[in-house]
């Protein structure tokens, strides 16, 4: 078993963690919008409040992208010393998540500009930090092999979806349903996370 070092339990580690869980929430109330705008746009009577959901859906896609910063940090800190491969995956990481919030704002205070092809190019840029941030501290003993997993499998549907929309094509690789993958991210793998970044012993032993 390989002991998570105590002053690594500081406050950026406890940060990272209600960030996660913020950002579950974010993306919760987002749905929850979506779903509730979706319904009242069938009327076309409601057609008036289609900009005031697009702003909204945008802030808070925003909102929860950008709180994956925070939790880039926490990951990075916990893993001590930190490595090469996870001093590269902080800043994809942040380089990716601010393309992706920037990108978004700029459709919020422009409506007429849109950069969906950045703000891909971005999510793909995330997606792999996910795949290599949890991988490494599964082999560090840092995460368990189920969160493991189910940030590894958030990334990739991160990375496929954005991937798809690049192309054109959201059925990328025939998989449709890969693009639910993002939300169990976000609502899943984020909460998780946070339980796991809260706990004062170390989450399991590689062999698990």
């Amino acid at each position: 078993m390989v002991p998570l070092p105590e002053k690594s339990r500081d406050g950026l580690v406890k940060l990272a963690a209600y960030a996660a869980f913020a950002g579950a929430g974010v993306s919760l109330l987002n749905t929850v919008l979506t779903f509730a705008f979706t319904r009242a746009l069938r009327d076309p009577s409601n057609s008036a409040l289609a900009p005031m959901f697009q702003t909204l859906h945008d802030i808070a896609l925003a909102a929860g992208w950008g709180l994956l910063v925070l939790v880039g940090v926490g990951l990075y800190r916990i893993a001590r010393p930190p490595t090469t491969i996870s001093k590269i995956g902080l800043a994809m990481a942040i380089t990716g998540v601010t393309v992706v919030v920037l990108s978004t704002l700029v459709s919020v205070g422009a409506t007429d500009l849109r950069l969906p092809q950045v703000a891909e190019a971005g999510q793909i840029v995330v997606a792999i930090w996910l795949v290599v941030a949890n991988s490494e501290l599964r082999k560090r003993g840092f995460l368990s092999r189920g969160l493991t997993l189910a940030g590894i499998v958030f990334g990739i549907g991160v990375g496929l979806t954005s991937i798809g929309l690049l192309l054109g094509n959201p059925r990328f690789l025939g998989i449709f349903s890969v693009a639910l993958l993002v939300p169990f991210g976000f609502l899943i793998w984020q909460p998780w996370l946070g339980v796991a970044l809260l706990r004062p012993l170390p989450v399991t032993d590689v062999a698990d």
